[in-house]
């Protein structure tokens, strides 16, 4: 049995690791990074339980660190739900809640988080893994704790890197909405 302190510092050690990979902490230096380090909790899932559910804010940034899960569409319409993606170690899903952080602090009315419009359930158990083992960010809290150049950094890579928000994109887009975050990037630049 390792003592607490240094079952820490191994736990901060391989989150760190995990996340230094991940492309939305891409362009932050290490300081920076060390503390949304120490902020991520793990999380975990049995096989076959629920992530993420329709209809739930998108409050926090999720990373595969084992096992796997798969996003399912829920249509009304049909018996056995579609298979939207599978989803395994490294793959984030959630990244949208950075994109509202700071409007958290704020506490905009006129801003409110994304709902999730699938479900996300982890995949059944293995001999390696129960379900699915993730790395979980509550996104309102970046903004009490990073300075905000470094939340605009964040928010950047999201937007660029449209492969993270493929999962909330699958429903049809608001115009408006589309363009007011693209005029917001504009002034962010």
């Amino acid at each position: 049995e390792l003592p607490t302190g240094l079952k820490n510092e191994v736990a901060l050690f391989l989150v760190h690791e995990l996340v230094a990979k991940c492309i939305v902490f891409a362009d932050v230096n290490v300081v920076n990074l060390s503390t949304i380090t120490s902020m991520i909790k793990p999380v975990m899932i049995d096989g076959g339980d629920a992530i993420v559910s329709v209809g739930e804010e998108i409050l926090d940034l999720f990373v595969v660190s084992r096992g796997g899960a798969v996003a399912l569409e829920v249509n009304l319409t049909r018996s056995a739900p579609r298979i939207l993606r599978e989803l395994g170690k490294g793959d984030v899903f959630g990244a949208e809640a950075i994109l509202h952080a700071h409007a958290c602090d704020k506490r905009d009315k006129n801003l409110r988080p994304e709902r999730w419009n699938m479900n996300i359930i982890a995949n059944p158990a293995t001999h390696d893994c129960r379900g699915c083992e993730l790395f979980q960010l509550h996104t309102p809290d970046l903004s009490s704790l990073l300075p905000l150049h470094v939340l605009e950094t964040l928010q950047k890579n999201v937007r660029i890197n449209t492969k993270l928000l493929i999962l909330s994109r699958l429903v049809k887009a608001q115009p408006e909405r589309v363009a007011r975050n693209n005029e917001m990037l504009k002034r962010s630049v």
